[in-house]
């Protein structure tokens, strides 16, 4: 009779690990499942900061570049304008030396 009790003890117990170890199994397939999810949404955030980033830096990058051109047309001006002052002013001087030597 005990040797049937411990028996019939054992089948319950051989079932009871069948069905945690299935369980078991299922949640760690349904954790698999979740991570990929979570994956897969972090991918697409990365992807999206990623893009604003990229716009953000050709954004940048365009100010940038428009600030140095608007800059070098700047100094071109003040370059020839400087020229033009010393040009004029040698020519002035030129100008004013003839006609000191032609008074003479």
């Amino acid at each position: 009779k005990s040797l049937k009790f411990a028996n019939d003890l054992l089948k319950i117990a051989n079932s009871t690990i069948s069905r945690l170890q299935s369980s078991s199994i299922q949640d760690k397939k349904s954790i698999i499942t979740l991570q990929e999810e979570v994956i897969s949404i972090k991918n697409e955030q990365l992807q999206n900061v990623s893009t604003a980033v990229k716009s953000e830096m050709k954004s940048y990058c365009d100010i940038v570049k428009k600030s140095c051109s608007e800059s070098v047309v700047t100094q071109e001006k003040q370059l020839r304008l400087r020229w033009k002052r010393k040009i004029a002013a040698k020519t002035s001087w030129f100008l004013d030396s003839r006609k000191r030597r032609k008074k003479i």
